[in-house]
C-alpha cells in the first residue's frame, strides 16, 4: 500500500493539517507562518507567536565577540515576513504532504518549504530568498 499523506484542509487562508503526531495550521495572513502547533490533535497549543517567521535586520557593524558591540553599533529589526501576507499553495508528493509559501522580505521573494510526513513527527524545511 501506498504511504498517504496526512489530512489537511486550505481554506480561506489558512491551512491546517492533522498528523497522529500533531495539529498544526499555516496563515496566509500571517505571512505563510506555523500560527498553531499541538502535539496530537487535541492537544495543548504550544506556540506563542508565528513559528518559522523570517525576520531581516539593520546591522551598522562594530559587532564582535560574541556579542558585545562597539559603542555606537546598532542592531535592529527592519521587517518580518508575519507583517506580511504570504501565499501558501499545497500538493502531495510520494505520501508527503509539500506546502510552499511564497511571501516578500524587503522586497526580495523568498520561499519556505514544509515537507510533512504523515507517519513521522519531523518537519522538514527549506528556505531559499
Amino acid at each position: 500500500m501506498a504511504p498517504r499523506p496526512p489530512a489537511w484542509r486550505l481554506e480561506d487562508g489558512r491551512l491546517e493539517v492533522i498528523s497522529p503526531y500533531f495539529r498544526l495550521a499555516l496563515d496566509e495572513a500571517a505571512g505563510g507562518c506555523l500560527t498553531s502547533y499541538r502535539v496530537g490533535a487535541e492537544g495543548p497549543e504550544l506556540l506563542a507567536g508565528p513559528a518559522n517567521d523570517l525576520v531581516a535586520y539593520l546591522d551598522s557593524g562594530g559587532l564582535w565577540r560574541m556579542g558585545h558591540e562597539y559603542q555606537g553599533g546598532s542592531f535592529r529589526e527592519v521587517e518580518r515576513a508575519s507583517a506580511s501576507r504570504a501565499r501558501l499553495t499545497v500538493a502531495e508528493r510520494e505520501g508527503l504532504l509539500e506546502v510552499r509559501a511564497e511571501s516578500e522580505l524587503q522586497g526580495r521573494p523568498i520561499t519556505r518549504w514544509l515537507w510533512i510526513d504523515r507517519d513521522s513527527p519531523v518537519l522538514r524545511l527549506r528556505v531559499t530568498g
